[in-house]
């Protein structure tokens, strides 16, 4: 008997429980659309400008256009959505327009670092790779400046020292 008022109660207190409680597809408010309108606009905006930044950097944002288009696109749909007063599509709209912006920031982001950097080792590498060569050069025109004069002194002191008299003796 105490089994069964103890389900009694557990099933008055879950149905209770599941009255009051808000549902899980609850209908999506007008606060709620916006919200979400207003935060792929802001996501948007600063994908547009991470990829005004990685251009300027150097790198290539063409294929990224076409993908901010995209959002700018599900930017519109919802709000189309929202002045018709399907707040749940806005929503989703909305959303999938924040989420495209973020993944276009992420790519941007990453553009952008990879252009630094190449503008940043390019800055580095000519310089040295310059003087290097300059140095190797220098070193190749020393060193072989001096074998050369060992090889000519090495010829002069082979040579011998003739007198005229030796050439007379030669001849006779």
């Amino acid at each position: 008997m105490g089994k069964t008022v103890q389900y009694i109660l557990l099933t008055i207190l879950l149905l209770i429980s599941l009255t009051h409680a808000k549902g899980v597809y609850a209908e999506t408010t007008l606060q709620e659309a916006q919200q979400r309108i207003n935060e792929a606009k802001i996501a948007i905006y600063d994908a547009y400008n991470i990829c005004v930044e990685a251009e300027e950097a150097g790198a290539d944002v063409s294929s990224l256009v076409g993908k901010l288009n995209n959002a700018i696109d599900l930017l519109t749909e919802a709000k189309a959505f929202l002045s018709e007063g399907d707040y749940t599509n806005a929503k989703i709209k909305a959303t999938l327009a924040k989420s495209e912006a973020n993944q276009v920031k992420i790519v941007a982001q990453d553009l952008k670092s990879q252009a630094l950097f190449r503008k940043w080792l390019e800055s580095i590498i000519i310089p040295i790779g310059a003087t290097l060569l300059l140095v190797i050069i220098a070193i190749f025109m020393y060193k072989g400046w001096t074998w050369y004069v060992k090889k000519r002194e090495a010829e002069i002191l082979k040579m011998k020292i003739r007198l005229p008299e030796d050439k007379e003796e030669e001849t006779e």
